[in-house]
């Protein structure tokens, strides 16, 4: 083994041993991670109003995995269980507006199991029913009196879309000569007015994940990722040897 393979080899394991050291995963608890693998910073499933069990760590090492802890699910410990949709301190960033109304202060029902809207004001909008109320800026084929015209645009056909208007066939002309030009739809802000229903409800029991700092597509975090390259390199260094060394002979 000549100098080219020990280095190629030190290299690899270099930095395989510093990505381990600073990614989720490693047992390590560092500096943005509730938790990893076995370190747990000290908690069981007693402090969060469990009888017993076991407390695990979610693989993304952003919060703890209460699936194995026993007990009744406890309303107020901060936890939102498979049959709850909210915790005092977790709304699951649900505010007033987004549940149809025009502002105030979105709480949790005492019972867990829905929100409280007594802190919400304005009327409550349900799309689909035909009123423009609330947040809604139309309903329908009920536009407000509104037409592309007063967005900026020349003309076009403006609609409605999940009680909000879309825009994506108002057009920009300009005539010069015999030639008209149409601009470009704002197709951004098409996009962003085409979302869910302000009336759905969130399912119970989704798990927010914050995500792993070192994650890379694919479910790979920047480890793995490393170590196939890394792999990549050493193969590469070995059949640049192989056809070297038969080249000299």
């Amino acid at each position: 083994m000549d100098e080219r393979w020990f280095l190629g080899i030190l290299l690899f394991a270099v930095i395989v041993i510093y990505v381990d050291g600073a990614a989720c995963g490693n047992a390590e608890l560092e500096t943005g991670e509730t938790c990893d693998l076995n370190k747990l910073g000290g908690e069981n499933c007693t402090n969060f109003n469990y009888t017993g069990g076991f407390l695990s760590c979610l693989d993304d090492c952003s919060g703890y995995d209460f699936n194995t802890c026993e007990g009744e699910e406890v309303c107020g410990n901060g936890v939102i269980g498979n049959s709850e949709l909210c915790e005092p301190d977790n709304l699951r960033g649900r505010i007033c507006t987004d549940e149809g109304y025009e502002g105030g202060t979105l709480k949790c029902r005492s019972d867990c199991l829905k929100y409280d809207y007594s802190g919400c004001t304005g009327n409550k909008s349900i799309c689909g029913d035909g009123v423009i109320s609330g947040v809604e800026e139309c309903e329908g084929t009920k536009l407000n009196n509104k037409a592309c015209t007063d967005f900026g645009f020349t003309d076009g056909v403006l609609s409605c879309d999940q009680c909000r208007f879309n825009k994506g066939l108002c057009v920009n002309e300009t005539v010069e000569g015999n030639v008209t030009e149409e601009f470009g739809r704002d197709m951004n802000e098409t996009i962003n007015e085409t979302g869910s229903d302000t009336d759905e409800e969130l399912p119970s029991g989704v798990k927010g994940a914050a995500g792993d700092v070192n994650q890379f597509n694919f479910g790979l975090n920047l480890k793995y990722w490393l170590i196939i390259l890394g792999g990549i390199l050493l193969i590469g260094i070995a059949l640049m040897y192989i056809f070297l060394f038969r080249a000299e002979k």
